[in-house]
């Protein structure tokens, strides 16, 4: 055998046996497959739905929603939604939302008490003033059977009535509050809301730009069928509800926004 020379190179590395070589090549190419498919779907997830929002109640304490009622382009009056916070009614977490509304010969303030957690309504207490006719409701809601019980006060009488259910009841901004907090905005999706009188269907039909305020805003647009209520959110982190189609009981209205506040934070 010939002695090693200086200029003989060996190897730093022994070469690995053909089989060995093959099966680390084939396990390379199977995890970059998977490094690659699995950015696709995470890239096609993404696109194709948000996940539920991550609000919280203390994110919109002392949030202010003031809208301009408009009907047939016409400003009509004023409308404000206000997050006044938690509390508890009959030993049950509740959240507050005072929604108010002021026309021409039209007056309405709710009170709307909501389940922490459901965001369905537990008492509502409305103060009417309709053409000079006053009245004062307040609607009991029992979550786990669907019974409502309403208390009527007009013209010095008061009358009661009862609704039977068989499913939680719903309130509009309850909905709209439960849709902001647990919705995940996606197209197509298809939701119901549970009203005392009907139920009412609602598609998230999908994106749909807004002039408000003269500031044209991307939004998520939900219609239901007929489209009697329409919903118009903003697409940043809050899902903000810019507009509201059918909210305020009288005629055909819209609900515009005019100003947001969130401490000094406006819109």
């Amino acid at each position: 055998m010939r002695p090693r020379q200086e200029n003989d190179r060996w190897p730093l590395h022994p070469a690995r046996p053909p089989r060995q070589a093959e099966a680390a090549g084939r396990g390379i190419l199977l995890l970059a497959i998977f490094l690659f498919l699995l950015s696709v779907f995470l890239f096609l997830a993404k696109g194709s739905y948000a996940a539920p929002n991550a609000l919280t109640l203390d994110a919109l304490q002392g949030e202010t929603m003031t809208y301009d009622i408009k009907k047939i382009a016409i400003k009509a009056g004023q409308a404000s939604l206000q997050f006044q916070g938690t509390m508890k009614i009959d030993d049950q977490d509740v959240i507050l939302i005072v929604f108010t509304a002021n026309a021409l010969n039209f007056y309405d303030q709710e009170k709307i008490y909501l389940n922490q957690e459901t965001f369905f309504p537990v008492m509502v207490q409305r103060d009417l003033n309709i053409w000079g006719k006053k009245e004062k409701i307040i609607e009991r809601y029992d979550t786990k059977t669907g019974r409502l019980q309403i208390v009527k006060q007009a013209e010095g009488k008061t009358t009661k009535h009862v609704i039977e259910g068989k499913e939680s009841l719903d309130n509009l901004y309850g909905f709209i509050y439960r849709y902001r907090f647990q919705g995940r905005f996606k197209p197509g999706e298809t939701l119901v809301m549970r009203l005392p009188t009907q139920n009412v269907s609602l598609k998230v039909v999908g994106d749909k730009p807004l002039d408000v305020g003269g500031k044209i805003v991307d939004c998520l647009y939900m219609e239901s069928d007929p489209p009697k209520y329409r919903v118009w959110f903003d697409k940043e982190d809050k899902k903000v509800p810019l507009r509201i189609d059918g909210a305020v009981g009288f005629g055909k209205t819209a609900m515009i926004m005019r100003e947001y506040k969130k401490g000094a934070k406006s819109f």
